[in-house]
């Protein structure tokens, strides 16, 4: 069949499917075979493998791609979001490639050896099971696996910037991973086997996470994090804390005037158990709503104290007067 004979089939079967009543329109049940399907639907990619053709883009969102076969496809970047029925075999895409697609209502029918899945969304996939030392560079770097099933280990791992939210099956011992830094992960879903001795844990979030225990004085840096479900063991003295929050922490004892250069800004200290004086020191009051304190004799500094016994008075004495 000439290209030319094809250009016309594709736009007729694009305009019959665009007066289509019902929703969607599973090509499959046409009975044909899969090269001239391949022929009506994708067209050679400039930038490698194939895409959808210019002339069924309009319809694509009436189109059940169910049992359509993707080998070949340029994945990265591509956002499968609208598409219904895409089934996708990662070892046969164009160049083993997943980069940057978004990937929800797409179901995955083969494994993840040596497929680069750095910057993808899995929200809303389906059978994605990925073992993590055999994806390409072991790397996951800006991946969203929400819905991803791991089955392997995270051993010489490099990652930053995942979120592990919704997915299942992640056990990462810190120790060893192929990179010391873990930095702005959402760890939700992880389950921690060792210590994170010299790694940074920077802008993390440990909120769902199991088995985080945290020696300050061994990571390299840990501010803006959120600390839900870590237990602390070691103390804070010269670690920077700015816009840290403790809320659902165990452990934390901190004494504001050892912390980096003194400074809290940002910091909330729900659940920490504050040991030492804020003198000299500029805190919010909401920043310690839920702290427990050590000692309240020099926490906070006269004004303070003076606001504080005024409040009660007005409280309890209707006729006070400033």
């Amino acid at each position: 069949m000439s290209f030319k004979d094809i250009k016309v089939i594709r736009k007729v079967f694009a305009n019959e499917i665009s007066k289509a009543k019902t929703d969607t329109i599973k090509v499959k049940d046409l009975g044909y075979e899969d090269e001239f399907l391949n022929e009506i639907l994708f067209e050679e990619n400039e930038k490698g493998g194939k895409t959808f053709s210019k002339e069924i883009l309009p319809v694509l969102t009436k189109i059940d791609f169910t049992s359509v076969d993707f080998g070949g496809f340029y994945c990265r970047d591509y956002d499968f979001s609208k598409l219904k029925g895409v089934e996708i075999n990662p070892q046969r895409v164009y160049n083993k490639s997943l980069y940057g697609a978004k990937l929800r209502g797409v179901k995955f029918i083969g494994p993840f050896d040596e497929v680069d899945i750095v910057t993808a969304k899995f929200t809303g996939s389906i059978g994605a099971k990925i073992d993590p030392e055999k994806i390409l560079k072991k790397e996951i770097h800006y991946t969203d696996c929400c819905d991803v099933e791991f089955i392997g280990s995270f051993e010489s791992l490099k990652i930053s910037f995942v979120s592990f939210k919704g997915s299942k099956g992640a056990v990462i011992n810190p120790q060893l991973l192929g990179s010391k830094s873990m930095y702005r992960c959402d760890f939700s879903g992880v389950t921690f086997t060792g210590s994170f001795k010299n790694t940074d844990i920077r802008e993390c979030s440990f909120a769902g996470s199991v088995g985080a225990i945290i020696n300050p004085q061994e990571v390299t840096d840990l501010y803006n994090s959120s600390f839900k479900d870590v237990k602390f063991i070691g103390s804070f003295a010269g670690v920077r804390i700015l816009n840290c929050d403790f809320t659902g922490s165990t452990g934390a004892i901190i004494n504001p005037q050892t912390i980096w250069h003194k400074e809290v800004t940002g910091v909330c200290f729900t659940d920490a158990l504050i040991d030492g004086s804020f003198k000299g020191i500029q805190v919010k009051r909401s920043q310690l709503k839920g702290a427990k304190f050590k000692n309240y004799d020099d926490i906070f500094n006269k004004d303070f104290k003076r606001e504080f016994k005024i409040k009660i008075a007005e409280l309890t004495n209707k006729n006070y007067v400033k």
